[in-house]
């Protein structure tokens, strides 16, 4: 059950989910087949949120927040979300393409002299957003905690190249998002992630998504540590907590945010609305152009498709939405109004796709 946590925004507010024609023991069920998850060892935790039509009909916790503490999982909990990150990243440099400050068809080369050699020289915009550059993913040169600012980052990628010619296949890669992120810290002259903060999250009121992290900070509380595999025992190891600094000194793009269920929740369904921003007016972050594209497929691998820096599905009914890698996933279904979420800190499990598939048998139409 429910753990109490901060006080709940409700900005979805509760409902019957027969209220839905939603069927309540299928959605226990999903809650269910979490606590299971937890009894067998296969997660430490989770915390589960399902809006239907903007109103709540599932939002529950299983498990251990910290397992050793034997501290319950809250609601409104605060989770590292890994890539989860990266819709950002790319909204950020749409937002640029979008106000004619950078191009589809700019290329990073024309920023940065490490790019400017024959193997980077022909990368486009539009190729980093479709994960088409050619780099693959942990496929840079140096070790990103020996490093002070993004930028070092993006020159030291730029000056080894890429490991395939670029245009030719969808590798998912975080040099990315290294590079996007640099690109708007270039034009705009500020850092990323002041551009998300100021551009994107302060419109959204996102006031639970944060795009740093210290142990002094005033929603320390509710963060969770995060867990992995040893690979020797198998046992879970608590390989981050949140009494110790983040990992980087830099916000590096690809990853780096912190975020609750529903703020997640409240960014897809902006981006379902057209990145139309809350309130009466009718101003939104992107042109509607824009946003078709980018929840359109532009590549794709034995994971799935990919947009404009979203995961999508083209086939009935079409999603999207992304995941990361310490065990969070955010989905939504544009059709049938609906937003799932599944966030646990277990890194590398692979109960995410199970548990989805569980709740897409749940949530169906008949």
């Amino acid at each position: 059950m429910s753990q109490p946590s901060a006080p709940e925004k409700l900005y979805f507010p509760k409902t019957d989910p027969t209220d839905l024609d939603l069927d309540p023991e299928k959605l226990s069920g999903l809650v269910e087949l979490a606590q299971r998850f937890v009894d067998e060892d296969r997660i430490v935790g989770a915390e589960m949120l399902i809006i239907k039509d903007r109103r709540t009909v599932l939002h529950e916790t299983v498990g251990w927040s910290d397992r050793e503490a034997r501290k319950p999982l809250a609601c409104n909990s605060v989770y590292r979300i890994r890539s989860m990150t990266k819709p950002f990243t790319g909204t950020a440099a749409l937002m640029l393409i979008d106000e004619g400050r950078l191009r589809l068809d700019s290329r990073p080369a024309e920023f940065f002299p490490a790019w400017d050699n024959q193997r980077c020289r022909s990368i486009t915009v539009e190729q980093l957003l479709t994960h088409k550059s050619g780099f693959e993913q942990e496929g840079w040169p140096v070790p990103t905690a020996s490093l002070s600012r993004l930028r070092e980052l993006v020159d030291a990628c730029g000056e080894q190249g890429p490991q395939h010619a670029p245009g030719e296949q969808f590798t998912y890669s975080d040099v990315n998002s290294f590079a996007l992120g640099a690109l708007v810290e270039h034009i705009t002259g500020q850092p990323i992630e002041v551009q998300i903060q100021k551009r994107i999250l302060d419109r959204l009121g996102l006031v639970d998504t944060h795009t740093m992290f210290e142990p002094e900070a005033p929603w320390a509380h509710r963060m969770n540590p995060t867990y992995q595999r040893d690979e020797g025992t198998g046992a879970w190891i608590k390989y981050w907590s949140p009494d110790q600094e983040q990992e980087l000194r830099y916000f590096r793009a690809s990853g780096g945010l912190y975020s609750t269920v529903g703020d997640y929740a409240r960014w897809l369904v902006c981006w379902m609305d057209g990145t139309r921003l809350p309130g009466p007016s009718d101003d939104r972050l992107l042109s509607q152009p824009i946003v078709d594209d980018a929840l359109s497929e532009h590549g794709a691998d034995e994971n799935g498709e990919y947009g404009y820096h979203w995961g999508v599905q083209s086939a009935e009914p079409t999603t999207f939405g992304h995941s990361g890698s310490d065990g969070t996933v955010a989905l939504a279904v544009p059709s049938l109004d609906l937003v799932v979420l599944y966030f646990t800190q277990s890194r590398g499990e692979d109960t995410i796709t199970e548990w989805l598939r569980a709740s897409w048998r749940a949530l169906k139409p008949d």
